[in-house]
């Protein structure tokens, strides 16, 4: 008799196999989180430091800034290794003296990862230039012109900076 009790309690192949998947999704989840969170560390870090703006409001902000136009994937849709180190810490660098500085222009971001920015990108592989543009339509950028920096003064576009050495060298502050 005591027997046929524990051939009644034993789980059924179905249970196993629930089980087991559980147990599988379960670790497919928190490896792709371990994973996201790896991948995420090596990012542009001024990411959180930089107020983003939106496409069509480049132009909207008063007074004289800079809009950093930025991507974390490339053409391929890899991750974007344009960041040098010397850029990022010039980028962060100059953040934190504009954070209390009125006399320095403010610098926004632009994403252009994000899916209400990509208007602004045209295909092509010659350099574009938007001096001068005062509609956001007009501006476009090549996926091969990241990272740019554009003066931007009253609604105007002044200049543009698409090669790292001009960028270091408009951004440059002296280093307290």
């Amino acid at each position: 008799m005591n027997r046929n009790i524990s051939a009644k309690n034993k789980p059924s192949y179905k249970v196993y196999g629930f089980w087991s998947i559980i147990v599988l999704l379960t670790v497919i989840f928190v490896g792709f989180v371990v994973w996201q969170f790896i991948k995420s560390t090596n990012r542009l870090t001024i990411a959180e430091d930089i107020t983003n703006i939106k496409y069509e409001y480049i132009l909207d902000q008063k007074g004289t800034y800079y809009v950093l136009v930025y991507s974390y994937k490339d053409i391929t849709g890899e991750d974007n290794e344009l960041y040098t180190e010397e850029l990022k810490e010039t980028i962060e660098i100059y953040l934190n003296h504009a954070k209390g500085n009125n006399e320095i222009p403010k610098l926004f971001g632009m994403n252009l990862d994000d899916i209400a920015n990509r208007g602004s990108l045209k295909t092509g592989t010659s350099s574009t230039s938007n001096t001068g543009y005062t509609s956001y339509k007009s501006i476009k950028f090549n996926e091969t012109d990241v990272p740019t920096i554009m003066k931007i003064t009253d609604g105007k576009v002044i200049k543009d900076y698409v090669l790292e050495i001009d960028i270091l060298e408009e951004l440059k502050v002296e280093k307290d």
